[in-house]
C-alpha cells in the first residue's frame, strides 16, 4: 500500500503495523498514521452507545424557553422545521443534513462496517460503505450546532428563562462517544482488514 505524506508529499510504502504503533515518513519524520491499540470491540461498543444517545437526543427537547409565561421547546427536527416555516429553506436543509442525517448515517454506517469486519461477515456493500464513510465525515457538524445552542442560551438568559433538555445532554454524550470511537478507528487499517477478508472469502 502506497501513501503520500501530508507534510512533504513523499510517496512511500506502509508496512503492516502492530497495534499501538505509528508509521512515520522516511523523509521528514511526520506521523503518517497510527494503528490504534485494541481490536474492533472498543469502537463497536462506543458506537452502539453513541447510537442509543443519538436516538434519545433526537427524541427529547433540546432546550425549553420560558418568556413571560410563554413556554416553548424544540427538538433538532423541530428546529429545522421552524426554519422552514420562516422561509429559510436552505438553512433548514443544512441543519437537517449536518446535525440529523449525517451523524446518524455515520454511526449506522460505521456500525454496519465494523460488525462485518469484526465477525468476518461477507455483508454486501462493505467497500462502498468504507469509501462513503471517509467522505461523509466532513458533513457531520452536530458539535458546531451544540456550540451554537450554548452561545444562544447565554445570550437569552437576560430575556428568558432557559432550561436545558434531555435531548441536548444526550447529543453531547453521543458526540463524545462517536469521537472516542473514531479515535480508535484507522481507515488504512480498516482497508487492510477488508482487503484481507475479501481475499480469504474469494471476493
Amino acid at each position: 500500500m502506497l501513501i503520500a505524506c501530508h507534510e512533504c508529499d513523499a510517496l512511500q510504502r506502509i508496512p503492516d503495523l502492530p497495534q499501538g504503533a505509528s508509521a512515520r515518513c522516511v523523509d521528514c519524520g511526520a506521523v503518517l498514521y497510527r494503528n490504534p491499540a485494541g481490536d474492533l470491540d472498543r469502537p463497536l461498543a462506543l458506537l452502539l452507545a453513541a447510537f442509543v444517545f443519538y436516538l434519545l437526543g433526537n427524541s427529547f427537547p433540546l432546550l425549553t424557553l420560558d418568556i413571560s409565561g410563554l413556554v416553548r421547546d424544540t427538538t433538532l427536527a423541530g428546529a429545522a422545521f421552524a426554519l422552514y416555516q420562516a422561509d429559510m429553506l436552505v438553512l433548514a436543509t443544512l441543519l437537517l443534513v449536518t446535525t440529523v442525517l449525517a451523524p446518524g448515517m455515520l454511526i449506522l454506517g460505521s456500525l454496519y462496517l465494523l460488525t462485518a469486519l469484526h465477525f468476518r461477515l461477507a455483508l454486501p456493500g462493505r467497500r462502498v460503505m468504507l469509501t462513503a464513510l471517509s467522505h461523509l465525515r466532513i458533513w457531520e457538524m452536530a458539535d458546531v450546532f451544540i456550540l451554537g445552542v450554548l452561545v444562544a442560551m447565554v445570550k437569552l438568559t437576560a430575556d428568558a428563562e432557559t432550561l436545558v433538555g434531555a435531548g441536548l445532554y444526550s447529543l453531547i454524550v453521543s458526540i463524545g462517544l462517536a469521537v472516542a470511537a473514531r479515535s480508535n478507528m484507522n481507515f488504512i487499517s480498516l482497508w487492510r482488514t477488508l482487503g484481507n477478508q475479501m481475499e480469504n472469502q474469494g471476493l
